[in-house]
């Protein structure tokens, strides 16, 4: 989903290039980006279909969670896997 609007989808074609997380980008621009993404004025942080921002940005870090620990998986072959069996 798109970062300024949670009802669009993520595109490349998208003329603002903070609405989306190029596969280019630092990790600088890709905080910053998801510093300034839309969400509402809801204070509590849960997810909800009914709530597209905020749901689109609890994806993205669920998304960005799993990718760090593949890679750390990966990386650590000397640590037991199964700390990470759930």
């Amino acid at each position: 989903m798109s970062l300024k609007d949670g009802t669009a989808k993520m595109s490349k074609s998208d003329p603002l290039d903070h609405s989306r997380i190029n596969l280019t980008d630092s990790k600088d621009l890709i905080a910053q980006k998801i510093k300034k993404a839309k969400t509402d004025l809801i204070p509590q942080i849960y997810y909800d279909k009914e709530r597209p921002e905020i749901s689109n940005l609890l994806t993205v870090y669920f998304l960005f969670f799993i990718f760090v620990i593949i890679k750390f998986k990966r990386k650590e072959e000397n640590v037991s896997s199964k700390i990470f069996d759930l």
